[in-house]
């Protein structure tokens, strides 16, 4: 669900016009190793269920609980939690309906440079 949510932000407030906080996403997965940190064994991956609502989710991005909310104007931020409020209705029907999904997280321990 929060692929869905991302994708409808990313139409309303254009990536470009975000200024992210960190690693930017695209490098996410390269900087540590750009940065002369070499990988450890395999990555490993744990996969579990989770139960939300669409209300609980847009509720993380009504409190500009995502780093990428922290700097956008508040009248963006306005107009954007309207539009995915709007979508979310459309796709999920009742807000308060819970979903279950599937979500994942994978950990890879890194050697630091010399």
């Amino acid at each position: 669900m929060w692929h869905v949510f991302r994708r409808e932000m990313d139409r309303i407030i254009p990536p470009d016009t975000v200024k992210h906080v960190g690693v930017p996403f695209e490098r996410s997965q390269t900087f540590l190793e750009e940065a002369g940190w070499r990988p450890i064994g395999k990555p490993l991956m744990y996969s579990y269920e989770v139960r939300h609502t669409p209300n609980q989710i847009l509720d993380r991005y009504r409190g500009r609980c995502y780093s990428m909310s922290w700097r956008i104007a508040d009248a963006d931020h306005a107009r954007l939690i309207a539009a995915l409020e709007a979508m979310a209705r459309e796709i999920y029907g009742d807000l308060d309906r819970e979903i279950v999904e599937q979500n994942r997280f994978v950990v890879q321990a890194y050697r630091p440079p010399n």
